[in-house]
């Protein structure tokens, strides 16, 4: 059945459920449809409130934004679901080799002399070391999934020309706590306290 959702509509999520003298509640609309009127609200399709006094159950609805029919919602969803799996194709494979952790007191990493922000501040952060072939690399159109699942998010990436060796401070304002050295990096990508730095994978 293809229902249909006009503007103004408003779809209650609970109804009462008699059973003695205890106030009891059930869903009014299927799980199937809770799920698709959920995806409605993140493409501002329709829009959750709740207008009971109290903030009760039964004042939980989904009101409609605008004309349209589960039809159209499932088929937008599927082409959603084709698109960011054609994106995820196109996302760099890695495997992760090692792992170490650096401490910010200014809130950065710093490669090779060089201040990135951790886009955090404070703290300790966590870098992966990634595995991956030159050539993978090279085509890949995205380096991490977090460009695809929070695009609006910061992110810093880096490509080198060619594999080099870099050094990656402990700290990032005390050169005396040392720092690692990861060869044959291929670049890194930088978002919330984490930093992950692509090297070359050697094929037999």
């Amino acid at each position: 059945m293809n229902k249909e959702y006009q503007k103004g509509e408003k779809i209650r999520l609970f109804k009462e459920a008699n059973d003695g003298r205890w106030a009891k509640y059930e869903s009014a609309i299927s799980p199937e449809e809770l799920d698709a009127l959920k995806y409605a609200c993140t493409k501002m399709w329709a829009t959750k409130g709740n207008d009971a006094p109290r903030g009760g159950k039964l004042g939980d609805f989904f009101e409609i934004l605008r004309d349209f029919s589960a039809g159209e919602l499932e088929e937008t969803m599927k082409n959603e679901i084709s698109e960011l799996n054609a994106k995820l194709d196109e996302t760099l494979k890695s495997e992760i080799i090692y792992r170490f952790a650096t401490v910010s007191n200014i809130g950065s990493f710093v490669i090779d002399g060089v201040k990135y922000s951790n886009f955090y501040g404070n703290g300790e952060n966590k870098v992966d070391v990634c595995a991956c072939t030159a050539a993978d690399f090279k085509s890949a159109k995205y380096l991490t999934r977090r460009e695809i699942y929070n695009a609006k998010e910061p992110i810093s990436i880096v490509r080198f020309d060619f594999p080099k060796s870099i050094k990656v401070s402990v700290r990032d304002y005390d050169e005396s706590f040392g720092s690692e050295t990861i060869n044959n990096a291929l670049g890194f990508a930088i978002w919330q306290r984490k930093l992950k730095i692509f090297v070359e994978k050697k094929i037999d």
